[in-house]
């Protein structure tokens, strides 16, 4: 909510009413940061006494010295500084030697959108007119922010309606999700066709939003809006530690599974908006105090197997990949068992999944709240998931190479088994295994017991019954037979 009035020497306050106010505060600061401009936030540390009562959940300022278009620009051209193509042009221009790969390189950049076509349509870099080259790009520098800016799906297109740039409060919010077409739309919005009822909220200051997110492909803006301090704080960490290199970052890996380096922005409640760019709305994540306990007992592991597992390419079948780091950090976020996504995988006989899902695994028993005497410990034979694993490997020995056909054929039946919740079925085929290999299976006493609280021991038995893992060649079996 913005109102104005007079609050010492501010002529308006900003207060955190819904995300979109807190992210377009975020951006606000950022921008008077940049132009030196004064503002003020609540701190507790401030030990002044003030005339006016300000509010620890907003932000005051002038209204003048959000309203330059000029400085925005220059703000927007600093802050998405990679993404503009006059400022790579200039880049490349730095120098008085210039191949014919580096003249093509700087003719295909003049031409990369439709404003850089219009500004040069007449004019090709030939190794020798540098100078006219930079002179058109700061004859028309901001006309080329602007339009790059608006269009691009990096920046402000990403957000908000591209008409709506520099607009004041309009009928219809200016961010995408929110925005839609008033001439096909309008009578449907409110009560009973009647648009008079429909409760709209757009501000000028939502332009400042873009500038709240982070610069990764996958955008994210963390509400913590308890206080301004704190807002600024939570998300100008994040976003310095992206500035370089951002569009190959992961957000959800570095948020939630890089604490060990110095990355943890989160360690209470808290809500997160995030961005596709494919998609036309923002999605809202709220991480729970049980979230948060989970990334951190994955962090206090103290190796990075989960986190290697999670950051290689997860192929899937023949031809597709599982976007499997996204899925695991929303069900931990969500609080869902990895039941779905260990199962999706096990049926998957194109590719090998072992090393994965054994990870998966690891994951899955915090879900499940079961310790099994901690997983730190994974050679202690006192550990569960270890014993299952070691019992695995001893049936795996036991029906060796030539008869690795029947461990295919046991797997598969106890795969069908998990994936269809057929857990009496299960326990009979584990028996008919334990009786085939002569092997003692001391885990089933678990599975009969209560097998849904157990399962990631059936996960983890299954994930190691298989013959391959043993790193057998052929000099090995010649030897053994």
């Amino acid at each position: 909510m913005i109102s104005t009035g007079n609050y010492g020497k501010y002529d308006t306050s900003l207060e955190f009413s819904d995300w979109r106010f807190s992210a377009a505060a975020v951006g606000i600061m950022k921008y008077l940061q940049y132009n030196d401009m004064d503002f003020y936030i609540y701190d507790y540390d401030d030990d002044e006494e003030n005339d006016y009562e300000y509010k620890k959940d907003a932000i005051y300022y002038n209204k003048k010295d959000i309203l330059d278009e000029n400085k925005y620009l220059d703000f927007a051209e600093h802050f998405f500084s990679d993404k503009f193509h006059h400022k790579r042009v200039i880049a490349l221009l730095d120098s008085d030697n210039f191949d014919t790969e580096k003249i093509k390189k700087i003719n295909d950049t003049l031409k990369a959108n439709v404003i850089m076509k219009k500004i040069f349509a007449n004019i090709k870099f030939n190794g020798e007119n540098k100078d006219e080259i930079i002179n058109l790009i700061q004859d028309n520098r901001y006309e080329i922010i602007k339009e790059t800016y608006r269009n691009a799906k990096s920046m402000y297109a990403n957000f908000c309606n591209i008409n709506s740039i520099f607009s004041n409060s309009q009928e219809i919010c200016r961010l995408l999700g929110y925005n839609v077409d008033l001439g096909k739309k309008k009578k449907s919005l409110g009560f009973n066709w009647n648009y008079d009822t429909y409760v709209y909220n757009d501000v000028f200051e939502f332009d400042y939003i873009p500038f709240a997110f982070t610069r990764t492909r996958d955008v994210f803006f963390i509400n913590n809006n308890f206080n301004a301090k704190e807002l600024l704080k939570s998300n100008e960490n994040i976003d310095l530690n992206y500035f370089n290199d951002n569009e190959k970052k992961n957000m959800r890996k570095e948020l939630f599974f890089s604490s060990s380096k110095n990355a943890k922005y989160i360690d209470y409640e808290v809500e997160i908006i995030s961005k596709q760019r494919e998609y036309d709305y923002f999605e809202t994540m709220f991480i729970r105090d049980e979230a948060i306990r989970i990334f951190n007992a994955i962090d206090d592991m103290k190796d990075e197997n989960i986190v290697n597992a999670l950051s290689n390419p997860c192929k899937y079948g023949k031809l597709d990949y599982l976007p499997i780091l996204n899925m695991i950090v929303d069900s931990i976020i969500n609080l869902l068992h990895l039941d779905p996504v260990i199962d999706k995988l096990l049926k998957d006989v194109e590719n090998e999944h072992g090393y994965l899902i054994s990870q998966l695994i690891r994951i899955n028993i915090l879900l499940y709240k079961e310790n099994y005497e901690t997983m730190e410990n994974k050679g202690d034979k006192s550990n569960k998931i270890a014993r299952v694993i070691a019992t695995a490997n001893e049936v795996n020995k036991k029906l060796r190479i030539d008869k690795s056909n029947k461990i295919i054929s046991y797997k598969n039946k106890l795969i069908s088994c998990l994936v269809f919740k057929d857990y009496d079925r299960f326990c009979s085929i584990l028996l008919q295994l334990a009786t085939y290999s002569s092997v003692s299976f001391g885990f089933a006493y678990d599975l009969f017991e209560d097998f849904e609280k157990n399962k990631n021991l059936a996960y983890a038995f299954v994930n190691a019954l298989n013959y391959k893992e043993l790193g057998q060649n052929k000099e090995e079996n010649k030897n053994e037979k």
